[in-house]
């Protein structure tokens, strides 16, 4: 079998018909499924080198050159030893992949080492994104960001550019993940935590570890269940507890409500929706609901909520009204 075929193969760059071939191939004969599994071993080994987060590059060559010595075998009845094409192949994309890092990490960008931003907008849906580092965020719809992570610079840089984003860090002493939107710099080594920016405040929310927050001469420290908004005129940090965890709607894909004042639950519905909910009489103001509701379906939500409270729901020009 053609080694350049393979190496498709191992790329997910083959035609259906082809997968079928190179697998029918490879279960032939002992030696096909040898020369397939060696091949394997090397580009798992170079996958794993372009996502590790921070990399040792003499380890990393040591490592490279051990797995090349073992894949060097002498000929049956010749002392000569030789090395497969695709080892070669091998060689010359760490030998790129170490240049690479190398180079993108030393970009200046505002002082700090780093790699060109990456950018990452939501539409209409939310957005799921695992980081280089193996952090994961989960964009909310209407809000877009750019990030850089290098291998070889002190810092993992986001810039919350517009709406909402949930971080679940990977936790890195020696790299601190740093966010930074308006005159807001969240800094965090590794926890889970909301930050939402509107044109007038950013508001973080924080659901475990701790969250350092500098804005101008003031600085705070979150804990879990806390919370704290930033005036982005004054640069006034206000910290405070958190009442709920309707923040987390957007990644939980629920609505939890434990005794939650319905103010808060419609305020929490209009944004997600996009809706205009609006209760009618004081009396409904002060009502409280204790439910669990779908991300999904608003006509659902509402029928749930009408059955709870023992409400009417009825709609008017573009309003959707309870009483």
């Amino acid at each position: 079998m053609n080694e350049d075929i393979l190496i498709k193969y191992l790329l997910r760059e083959t035609t259906p018909k082809q997968n079928a071939e190179i697998e029918s191939w490879i279960r032939s004969n002992p030696a096909h499924t040898k020369q397939f599994e060696d091949m394997r071993k090397v580009w798992e080994i170079s996958a794993k080198l372009t996502t590790k987060s921070t990399i040792d590059v003499n380890e990393a060559w040591e490592r490279f050159t051990i797995n090349r010595s073992e894949a060097i075998k002498p000929s049956k009845g010749n002392s000569r030893k030789f090395i497969r094409p695709y080892f070669q192949i091998a060689a010359a994309v760490f030998v790129i992949l170490l240049v690479s890092v190398f180079a993108v990490s030393l970009l200046p960008h505002g002082g700090r080492a780093g790699i060109l931003p990456v950018a990452l907008t939501a539409d209409s849906n939310t957005v799921r994104e695992t980081l280089l580092d193996g952090s994961i965020v989960t964009l909310n719809k209407n809000s877009n960001m750019s990030y850089k992570q290098s291998f070889l610079g002190k810092e993992r840089l986001v810039d919350l550019k517009k709406g909402e984003a949930y971080f679940e860090v990977k936790r890195n002493a020696k790299k601190p993940f740093i966010i930074q939107t308006e005159d807001v710099e969240i800094k965090v080594l590794g926890t889970s935590f909301n930050v939402k920016k509107t044109e007038t405040l950013t508001t973080i929310s924080v659901s475990e570890g701790s969250v350092n927050i500098a804005s101008g001469i003031n600085e705070v420290i979150l804990l879990a269940g806390e919370k704290a908004t930033v005036l982005h005129t004054t640069g006034e940090i206000k910290k405070s507890k958190q009442e709920d965890q309707l923040f987390q709607y957007y990644v939980s894909r629920i609505f939890k409500a434990d005794n939650l004042p319905l103010t808060r639950l419609i305020e929490v519905l209009n944004e997600a929706y996009g809706t205009n909910i609006m209760i009618q009489s004081e009396k409904l103001q002060n009502l409280t609901i204790t439910s669990v509701l779908k991300y999904d379906s608003l006509d659902e939500n509402l029928e749930v909520i009408s059955r709870t409270l023992n409400i009417k729901v009825t709609r008017e020009n573009g309003k959707i009204i309870l009483h």
